[in-house]
């Protein structure tokens, strides 16, 4: 069950997050106004690929594609509002964290972590996070 306790900093999730490495964002393609976006490939546990797909827009989500032939999933879909804006891969290979914010039901500012499990390939664990209790964002790889 997905709980949605608010927490202020403390907890394995957010250690976890705060310890993963980026996944590098990049400027998504075809947005106006250009927008931050993921489209990277990582090697998972296992040995097995997949590309992460996404950008920090409405309705955006961050979807993964295990190659060569696997199947396309939605890994984070946060809602209308609350956008993607940072992705790490845990040094293990096999869990992806996702960060989120946003106006929830455009009034209140929340900021949401996502935690899914690329092996069994479902997300495990959302927790709503104090956003300054957070690492700063991946950095944008310059060309």
């Amino acid at each position: 069950a997905m709980s949605c306790h608010s927490t202020l900093g403390a907890g394995p999730l957010l250690d976890a997050y705060r310890t993963g490495g980026c996944v590098s964002p990049t400027v998504a393609e075809g947005d106006s106004p250009p927008t931050r976006g993921w489209d990277a490939t990582i090697t998972i546990a296992g040995g097995a690929k997949a590309t992460i797909k996404g950008a920090e827009k409405v309705s955006g989500n961050i979807r993964i594609r295990y190659e060569p032939d696997g199947p396309d999933v939605v890994a984070v879909q946060p809602g209308d509002y609350i956008y993607p804006n940072d992705v790490r891969l845990n040094s293990r290979h096999d869990r992806l964290y996702v960060k989120a914010s946003g106006l929830a039901g455009g009034i209140s500012h929340v900021t949401w972590l996502y935690e899914y499990d690329l092996l069994k390939r479902k997300q495990v664990r959302r927790i709503r996070v104090h956003p300054d209790a957070l690492a700063p964002e991946c950095p944008i790889a310059k060309d």
